[in-house]
């Protein structure tokens, strides 16, 4: 079912308003507008996102076996994988140079 677009939209105290497209291209496209200088920043975000969600899905499986086959291959695939169960919001506005 579509919802419309914008699917969301929010307003501020203030007036501000942000209005939250419905296809991911289309927010994208939505914050390089409003945030004109940072467009390689949002890039880097929703390549994180995607790649966060597409990896954390093993974290199911994860705890879907027995513990003691999951702890050492939560180790092994994070010797070569980003942890990103332990990663915050934060932690990545950090790493890409983001402020307040």
């Amino acid at each position: 079912m579509n919802l419309g677009d914008p699917s969301e939209k929010f307003i501020f105290p203030g007036g501000e308003t942000f209005e939250l497209p419905v296809t991911k291209e289309k927010f994208v496209e939505h914050l390089k507008e409003k945030f004109p200088e940072d467009g390689a920043k949002i890039d880097k975000y929703v390549e994180y996102v995607s790649r966060s969600n597409k990896e954390g899905r093993l974290m199911f499986v994860f705890k879907s076996i027995p513990n003691w086959i999951a702890r050492p291959a939560r180790w092994l695939y994070h010797l070569f994988k980003r942890n990103w169960w332990a990663v915050t919001t934060s932690d990545i506005m950090d790493e890409l140079g983001v402020t307040d």
